[in-house]
């Protein structure tokens, strides 16, 4: 309507101000609901994947699955490690996380959260545990055998 006031040098009614507002307020409340039910409906499809892979790892796990993950911004900062260690019904056994010194690359920060949760976990007597994690060229080419079986 402005425009149409600006280049055309039409004037609305009040009434067709009021009902062309109205309209337009209809249609933009159309829109956010269907944009709202296209969000939901990718979130439950996310949620569902999320919660299907999630039971295709613990399938595979002996006993336990842990994920490890870790965040590296620089040379210079500290990285972030985390993981969680869940048994085969998908309940959280334990967490962790900690701050490290700095790491020239992510894959070395990955690695050192590896290497700290593997210790710490056998530390507290968990055996069985599948480790998952994000550069899958790590996980890939790991086999972790429980030091009393090394000693034989």
């Amino acid at each position: 309507m402005r425009n149409e006031l600006l280049f055309n040098n039409k004037r609305w009614s009040i009434p067709d101000i009021i009902n062309k507002a109205l309209l337009d307020y209809q249609q933009w409340q159309e829109s956010l609901n269907i944009h709202r039910h296209d969000i939901d409906q990718k979130e439950q499809h996310k949620d569902n994947n999320i919660i299907k892979s999630l039971w295709d790892v613990l399938s595979k796990a002996q006993d336990y699955c842990c994920f490890v993950d870790a965040s590296w911004l620089s040379l210079t900062d500290y990285a972030g490690i985390g993981w969680v260690l869940y048994d085969k019904n998908a309940n959280i056994i334990l967490k962790g996380m900690a701050s490290i010194p700095p790491t020239t690359t992510l894959i070395e920060a990955e690695v050192e959260a590896l290497r700290s949760t593997i210790v710490e976990l056998r530390n507290l007597g968990y055996k069985g545990v599948l480790f998952c994690g994000d550069p899958s060229t790590i996980y890939k080419n790991i086999t972790i055998q429980d030091p009393k079986e090394e000693m034989k």
